[in-house]
């Protein structure tokens, strides 16, 4: 999958020929998305969209921690009986049960210039990386702890992109 406009899906892949990659995820709060779904991820570090700090350098901020991801964000609450999504707690009537989501990019990142920080990485080249995958969890029920650093893990992720890849040609 890509979730990005095919000028910066045709750089990644160039970009990527015969250098290593790695996954990592990206965390995001919900109002974000629709942004990020149509052009990608993108540097916003020094720009009126940044929304977290910047610790750890100017960049795209990503992890091979889930957890660490998923710290990064507010939920998304969709509220089935109003058609309608916002990212505000949920309206003070209890008729109404909203449902909350949390939604982290599974990225392929080629593996150069990221800085690392133990489960904090920043790739500050937009065309270094490619989000292929969206993973939606609905708040309050278990999240799986995931960590690419695990090769159990990596190959499980590696075979279901090959069977995802298969099934598309």
């Amino acid at each position: 999958m890509i979730q990005s406009s095919q000028k910066h899906a045709a750089a990644f892949e160039k970009n990527k020929e015969g250098k290593k990659v790695v996954y990592a995820f990206h965390g995001s709060n919900a109002e974000n998305w629709h942004s990020i779904l149509r052009n990608g991820l993108v540097n916003a570090s020094g720009t009126a969209l940044q929304v977290n700090g910047a610790a750890y350098g100017s960049g795209i901020y990503l992890s091979p921690e889930l957890s660490t991801s998923l710290s990064y964000m507010r939920p998304l609450t969709v509220d089935s009986s109003a058609q309608d999504c916002v990212t505000d707690p949920p309206a003070t009537d209890t008729s109404i049960a909203p449902t909350k989501f949390l939604c982290v990019a599974l990225c392929e990142v080629i593996d150069e210039e990221i800085k690392k920080s133990g489960s904090i990485w920043v790739q500050p080249r937009e065309d270094y990386l490619m989000t292929r995958y969206i993973l939606v969890f609905k708040v309050g029920e278990s999240v799986p702890s995931i960590s690419l650093s695990n090769d159990a893990h990596i190959t499980a992720l590696n075979t279901l992109t090959q069977s995802i890849q298969a099934a598309s040609t």
